[in-house]
């Protein structure tokens, strides 16, 4: 797990991504990392890091506001209430970054 007792700035960004980046010639079957609170916020301000060639399987754990700095685009719909708009966001979210919500 990583996001709870961070602060923002550059040194949680390259923390977060230094642990999602999986190493070279690492296997495929490496645990998942759980990325909540913070390290979600660090995840937001990195372009397109669902695309890294390399990319750690992770968990991601937003509550609405960092859902929405994740995906901007969600920011037009209500979240908070509408149980229906969240499970449509977090399903193109999913299909997106090409993983499967649970």
């Amino acid at each position: 797990m990583v996001g709870p007792g961070l602060r923002p700035g550059a040194a949680t960004v390259a923390l977060v991504t230094g642990l999602l980046a999986a190493p070279a010639g690492s296997p495929g079957n490496l645990p998942p990392v759980l990325v909540d609170a913070e390290a979600v916020n660090a995840l937001a301000t990195v372009d397109r890091w669902w695309e890294w060639p390399r990319l750690r399987p992770c968990v991601l754990t937003p509550h609405v506001g960092e859902f929405h700095r994740l995906r901007p685009s969600a920011a037009e719909v209500d979240l908070v209430r509408d149980d229906a708009a969240r499970r449509a966001a977090a399903l193109e979210a999913a299909a997106l970054w090409g993983r499967s919500p649970s």
